[in-house]
């Protein structure tokens, strides 16, 4: 690749790997998902089995498991300022019946959607301030209750933060894919 990947420029990206990291740095966060398999000391093994930076439904699971699912959804660039653009930060709880029951005297995914709702609501993550917009909850199957929670900011428009070039048009990128 002529991209340096290491160093991707991508709002998007860069915010998966910084929310993966709060909620798996988060003590209460990992004490909640029960997950018995994993040691609490390693709270980065959640990753890939409790907590996944996209959406995703788990299938049919033979054990209890409870999960934490996000993504980022950019929706539109503001109407009188093409420099700005809506994001919603997208959180999907998912905890099994047999699984919802905690110590605390609430609902697992409900007491998930609270620890979620405590790190990101009114923070300034990523440098502008997320809202909570939505605090749903349903069902997945009939196993399993679910809670979804987004979140709103406004971000500047571009992967160059605000600039409105490409800083590709012009290199030699350009010049290897279209013979100049």
């Amino acid at each position: 690749m002529k991209r340096d990947i290491n160093k991707v420029d991508d709002t998007i990206i860069t915010a998966k790997r910084l929310i993966k990291q709060k909620l798996y740095s988060d003590p209460d966060i990992i004490e909640v998902l029960n997950n018995p398999n994993l040691n609490p000391e390693e709270p980065d093994s959640y990753v890939g089995k409790n907590i996944f930076d996209y959406i995703r439904i788990p299938g049919t699971i033979t054990e209890p498991t409870n999960y934490i699912c996000f993504d980022i959804k950019q929706n539109s660039i503001a109407q009188y300022n093409s420099y700005v653009k809506e994001m919603y930060y997208i959180f999907n709880v998912y905890v099994h019946q047999d699984n919802i029951d905690t110590p605390y005297g609430m609902s697992r995914h409900d007491l998930l959607g609270y620890l979620i709702r405590d790190i990101f609501n009114y923070s300034n993550f990523m440098g502008n301030q997320l809202e909570l917009k939505s605090d749903t909850p349903g069902i997945m199957d009939e196993y399993s209750s679910s809670r979804s929670l987004i979140f709103k900011t406004n971000t500047t428009n571009s992967l160059n933060r605000a600039v409105r070039t490409n800083k590709y048009e012009f290199s030699d990128m350009v010049e290897d894919n279209n013979g100049f």
